[in-house]
């Protein structure tokens, strides 16, 4: 098992045991090893728990990294990538940070709608 599989299992360990304070001791860890894209699959998964958790600005760190690196590795027009952009124009909603929500939606729509 790879160093960021290793650091991601003993997040979500503390997570679920220890409450969300013991698992943000680890996130630093876990985002600075990232850094493929099934790492970065694994990052939006763990974000999605977090988000239904009510740890959104937690999960925003995720899905920003995971934004990061399938952008990087995929392109801009990866359906990974796009699904991953959602992600972070939901946060922002739900943080109600509505003018960088719009600006995400935005580039969204030119990225899906331009041959």
């Amino acid at each position: 098992m790879s160093t960021f599989q290793d650091r991601m299992l003993r997040t979500i360990h503390l997570y679920g045991s220890s409450g969300p304070s013991a698992a943000m001791l680890m996130t630093e860890s876990v985002l600075n090893t990232a850094k493929t894209p099934v790492d970065a699959t694994q990052l939006l998964a763990f974000g999605d728990k977090l988000f239904r958790d009510g740890n959104v600005a937690l999960a925003e760190q995720y899905y920003r990294k995971a934004v990061s690196i399938l952008g990087t590795s995929l392109g801009p027009r990866d359906r990974q990538y796009l699904d991953a952009m959602q992600r972070v124009a939901l946060v922002c909603h739900s943080l109600k940070r509505y003018d960088e929500e719009a600006e995400i939606l935005g580039y969204l729509k030119i990225l899906t709608s331009t041959p």
